[in-house]
């Protein structure tokens, strides 16, 4: 299975890891301190799309080669096949690229 992934350099490296941690860390953050679950999964949908913000910024500018989160949309074509479970859980953070109020309202 070929994947985007398999095409990053370090530059779309750089931008997924960041992605991933303003994702994980409001939640690992409210599981450790014992606050509110879904008050640290809103602001990580909003500190994942200020990361996809980013993104969209380096690909106008040309620092990234392409549109990084291919692998993480929610395509039922691809869901048959245990390879792309992960899509359930990471496409409910990415947002469209002309707005997060979807995300939010």
């Amino acid at each position: 299975m070929a994947t985007v992934m398999s095409l990053f350099g370090t530059s779309e490296w750089l931008l997924f890891g960041l992605w991933v941690i303003a994702i994980v860390w409001p939640i690992l953050y409210a599981i450790r301190h014992r606050t509110s679950l879904a008050l640290s999964i809103t602001v990580g949908l909003l500190l994942g799309y200020l990361v996809q913000v980013l993104g969209q910024f380096a690909f106008s500018n040309g620092w990234i080669g392409g549109w990084l989160w291919w692998d993480y949309v929610l395509i039922p074509n691809r869901i048959s096949g245990a390879a792309w479970f992960h899509t359930f859980f990471s496409a409910g953070f990415l947002t469209q690229s002309f707005g997060c109020i979807s995300r939010i309202g």
